[in-house]
């Protein structure tokens, strides 16, 4: 499609490839592979899809429940200002798919079909790397469904952004992995410029607007930059999975058996062991990463054509997934020594590597 130039247009709509066409292209993509690995990749998107409830879920839920009925209750002749939900916790910790999970089962941020077009009150960004204030603003209203056209000044982009998103009914933004651009404002200054932004969204008196904000707990210094962050804001913290619980042990071992049936796979020979402490130290105690973990074992039974999930499918996965090439004597899942090993050995995800690499 030809884009029309103007001196003052910044952003526009232009064509999209539709989702039912992309994900017609993965069908074709996926039909070109083994019959073997046909299989497989259906069986783990089953498994994948699966959410395992716990306490946590019931805990954010309620927080989300009061800011939701705060956020609400912005209309009329006393009109008010948007809220802001901070939801923390360390890297690991399921805070994206808890967070996925429950607007799914918010009916009132459902998208909703109507003779304009589909609108969507809630829109999401995921932030990774280097990412600026302008940055954020292009990829809030890109989701939005304002492609940008040409490079904007923050002030610029964000001085608009309210009512862009008005124009397109967004009442809930969620901004994920903001860590990252906590890291990519040090300065105090910085940081200060970018709750303006925030805030100056949310003080709308035509559309105000309410945002998410979640990733590692340094997300919190945020708050710290303007009083009216605490005033309006919400907070939630992940907790981490702690098996020396009997309570929380009983989480791990609800996932492995939740996934492991949808899998249609036994999973008695782990429950019965002591598999699901181990689990749960090689995942670093994180919600998150003991599903990664479960699932990565349970990908070793399918492609062994297995029906019952083993501890072999985990020592396995280890020797797939780590970055100990397999040596026996770092393996959670064989060695004795499984309590000495460092919490969280058995996938290193980005967050990570970046702590190791600071630490050296």
């Amino acid at each position: 499609m030809t884009k029309r130039k103007s001196s003052t247009a910044t952003v526009s709509d232009t064509y999209e490839f539709p989702q039912s066409s992309r994900e017609e292209f993965k069908k074709r993509r996926i039909a070109k592979l083994p019959a073997s690995s046909r299989d497989t990749v259906e069986r783990l998107k089953l498994v994948k899809a699966h959410y395992v409830t716990s306490g946590r879920d019931a805990a954010l839920r309620e927080k989300f429940d009061l800011f939701l009925e705060n956020m609400f209750s912005m209309d009329g002749p006393q009109c008010d200002e948007g809220r802001i939900f901070f939801i923390t916790g360390r890297s690991g910790a399921g805070k994206s798919r808890a967070i996925r999970h429950m607007i799914e089962n918010t009916p009132a941020l459902e998208p909703e079909e109507t003779p304009y077009g589909l609108v969507k009150p809630f829109i999401s960004v995921s932030l990774r790397g280097l990412c600026t204030m302008g940055v954020l603003g292009e990829r809030i209203l890109r989701a939005a469904g304002y492609p940008i056209l040409q490079t904007l000044a923050p002030s610029q982009l964000w001085g608009s952004m309210s009512e862009r998103l008005g124009h397109r009914h967004v009442l809930l933004v969620h901004i994920d992995e903001t860590q990252h651009l906590i890291r990519s404002t040090p300065k105090a200054s910085e940081r200060r410029l970018l709750a303006e932004a925030l805030k100056g969204v949310m003080n709308d008196k035509d559309w105000p607007v309410s945002f998410i904000v979640s990733g590692l707990p340094e997300v919190n210094t945020l708050a710290t930059e303007d009083v009216q962050f605490e005033r309006r804001g919400f907070f939630e913290r992940i907790p981490r999975v702690q098996t020396s619980d009997p309570e929380q042990r009983k989480l791990v071992l609800k996932i492995i058996r939740e996934m492991s049936k949808k899998a249609d796979l036994a999973s008695d020979a782990i429950v019965r062991s002591d598999m699901p402490d181990r689990i749960a130290h090689a995942a670093g105690y994180g919600y998150g990463r003991i599903t990664q973990i479960v699932l990565a074992g349970i990908h070793q039974a399918f492609r062994s054509s297995a029906h019952e999930f083993t501890p072999d499918h985990l020592e396995d996965a280890f020797v797939a997934h780590s970055h100990a090439r397999g040596r026996i004597e770092d393996n959670p899942f064989t060695t004795d020594n499984w309590m000495h090993l460092p919490e969280g050995s058995f996938i290193i995800d980005d967050e990570d590597e970046a702590e190791l690499e600071d630490e050296a």
